[in-house]
């Protein structure tokens, strides 16, 4: 029997395009927009849980600088730098968060840039100095949220009917219940059994999905 190898169940890079948006509709489309060449206001700050896809959204914006602790751009560095992205300001060291007070300041002074920060809380649930918590709040502030049960299998079926595969619902609820509950994961796994399925010209269906949970293609079955 052949055998589809583990390392090809691995996510696709991070892109606005295989984001799967859920409850984070609002998210993508602000993250669509800047993509396409729109400044709103700056900051942004996009807040949610482990498993909202704040950061994948930050690392998908295409021609966006990443900016980490230390490496904060100063006056002359910011031209040809209109979108600057930084996550997990959460655990950001206090000399980080001086230095981020002070671009925060300079990019005021520069109509047309904006700075899209990642966070596990809103500004009033980190502790930071309060000029810094003032001007984060002064922006976008945005929630994400974890997709639940119905959001997760809602996703599953538009990936499943992306591929032309048919729905099964039972495929659907071994995959949410039996495997890693993060999307990027689950849809490389959906392209994954697709491939299988093709190879050996059969449905995707239960039986099937079992088979290639016991071959060897996957190693994360409860």
């Amino acid at each position: 029997m052949q055998q589809l190898p583990l390392e090809l169940v691995i996510p696709a890079p991070a892109s606005l395009a295989n984001f799967v948006a859920g409850p984070n509709g609002e998210a993508l489309a602000l993250m669509q927009a800047l993509a396409a060449g729109q400044r709103p206001v700056s900051p942004i700050l996009l807040w949610g849980p482990p498993g909202s896809g704040k950061s994948h959204l930050i690392g998908a914006l295409p021609g966006a600088h990443a900016l980490q602790p230390g490496s904060l751009p100063g006056p002359a560095e910011l031209v040809g730098h209109d979108l600057l992205t930084l996550d997990d300001l959460d655990i950001w060291p206090e000399p980080a968060l001086a230095d981020l007070f002070l671009l925060l300041n300079r990019l005021r002074a520069l109509p047309g840039h904006v700075l899209v920060i990642g966070a596990h809380q809103p500004p009033g649930g980190m502790s930071l100095r309060e000029d810094l918590r003032s001007r984060l709040a002064a922006g976008l502030v945005l929630a994400l949220r974890a997709p639940d049960d119905d959001d997760l299998a809602r996703m599953l079926r538009q990936m499943l009917a992306a591929r032309g595969l048919p729905r099964n619902e039972g495929v659907v609820q071994r995959l949410l219940t039996r495997h890693r509950r993060d999307i990027r994961y689950l849809g490389a796994l959906i392209e994954a059994l697709d491939r299988y399925a093709l190879a050996r010209s059969r449905a995707l269906t239960v039986p099937l999905l079992r088979e290639f949970e016991q071959s060897g293609g996957l190693g994360e079955v409860d």
